[in-house]
């Protein structure tokens, strides 16, 4: 978990909260607020009072504990953030049924005890270089623990440099995605496809789907 302190309330729609293990003093959070039980939280909160944050937690992509089926996502870069709350979760999950009354209280067990019934993840994931990947950790972990759920393709260019650094993504890794990567790896009866990106990417992966049968 890591301490912020909260600063102020913008308005309505926005709160600020400051990291307190930064060297930065100029490094802050601006958090948009939903009708939630954590923004309403943060935005009782006076100047001063100090919060801790866990993270990232959860299912994400708005998926519940009833979804179930075959689900696709294509990163780019910062893109990969859209999944690793969905990949801590899947890692955790595992260890929590292992270890759950020695590491996790009885909260994070009940959260982790929920199932996902037949739900598998096919995730591509495209860095621009070793240096830039990130999220690693969370990525091969989900993938590790649940190779029958969770599917993993990394696409990078240097890819000597990528296996250096993270060596037991060597089997995960493809030199690029396009019609034929496609074709043969995301499932035809998927039930969503995600798109996390740039603009470019995404387009051209959409017109990749849409050649090889899948409707926008």
């Amino acid at each position: 978990m890591t301490e912020f302190e909260f600063l102020q309330k913008y308005d309505s729609k926005f709160v600020k909260i400051d990291y307190l293990q930064t060297l930065d003093p100029d490094l802050h959070f601006i958090i948009k607020s939903y009708d939630g039980k954590i923004t309403n939280y943060l935005k009782q909160q006076k100047p001063g009072e100090k919060i801790w944050i866990k993270g990232p937690v959860g299912l994400g992509l708005g998926l519940t504990k009833k979804s179930f089926g075959n689900f696709v996502g294509f990163s780019a870069g910062t893109g990969i953030n859209a999944f690793l709350d969905l990949l801590h979760f899947f890692a955790h999950k595992k260890i929590c049924k292992t270890y759950g009354n020695d590491l996790y209280s009885d909260d994070e067990i009940e959260f982790y005890n929920r199932t996902l019934n037949d739900f598998n993840l096919t995730l591509f994931i495209a860095f621009k270089d070793a240096r830039s990947a990130y999220g690693m950790k969370h990525i091969m972990a989900a993938a590790e623990i649940y190779p029958e759920r969770v599917r993993v393709f990394i696409n990078v260019s240097d890819i000597t440099d990528f296996e250096k650094l993270y060596p037991l993504a060597r089997s995960k890794l493809v030199n690029r995605f396009d019609e034929e990567i496609i074709r043969k790896y995301v499932p035809r009866d998927a039930k969503k496809i995600f798109f996390s990106g740039s603009a470019i990417f995404n387009n051209k992966i959409g017109d990749y789907l849409e050649s090889v049968g899948f409707n926008q």
